[in-house]
């Protein structure tokens, strides 16, 4: 039998089940498991014929991000190692946001860019822009010392790092969030808390 003929099955039962009755709650859930099975075949089947996570996010009434997280990639293999792959960033992510640093700081934003930035961040942060923030922050809290404390935990699907930099006259936070494909996503210069 077809998803659909199901489907017309399972909603005349719902429409001819007493009202506030347990078999109209019954056949209503029996309908409710049976829509969100197809609604999951219909999405593998879009996605097959290339349409975007983007479009499909939008027929559902929410972001890409939020249907992509709905339906795809749902395998219990590939959560293992989506899992596998956060832990390993959360331990590598303090260095490589170190390193992001280091290479503003000794004018190799370019090699920043190339080596950690993810595609979206390297075409909203490019070299020009990221020299020119560097340059204020030096104009504002003077000459960089060094680094001081820092954390990294997981927030969602990304791993968000801060780390402590020391100027001559002050300290400021470099926040980096990080991509489950190591690519930085995000790049953030802030007060630092006391």
């Amino acid at each position: 039998m077809a998803n659909d003929d199901r489907l017309m099955l399972a909603l005349n039962a719902v429409v001819s089940a007493p009202v506030a009755s347990v078999n109209r709650i019954a056949a209503l859930d029996a309908l409710r498991a049976l829509a969100d099975s197809t609604l999951h075949e219909e999405v593998s089947k879009a996605r097959d014929e290339n349409v975007t996570w983007s479009a499909i996010g939008q027929s559902l009434g929410v972001t890409r991000q939020a249907a992509f997280q709905r339906f795809g990639s749902g395998t219990k293999e590939q959560e293992g190692k989506g899992q596998a792959m956060i832990k390993k960033l959360l331990l590598e992510a303090p260095e490589r946001a170190k390193e992001v640093v280091r290479a503003l700081a000794s004018s190799k934003t370019d090699v920043a860019i190339t080596t950690y930035f993810g595609e979206e961040a390297a075409s909203a942060l490019t070299a020009e822009k990221l020299d020119a923030v560097w340059s204020g922050l030096i104009a504002s809290v003077g000459r960089w010392e060094g680094f001081g404390e820092g954390a990294a935990l997981v927030v969602g699907e990304y791993v968000v790092d801060e780390t402590r930099l020391e100027f001559e006259a002050g300290t400021l936070t470099c926040r980096t969030t990080w991509g489950v494909d190591g690519k930085l996503a995000g790049l953030f210069f802030l007060p630092a808390l006391a």
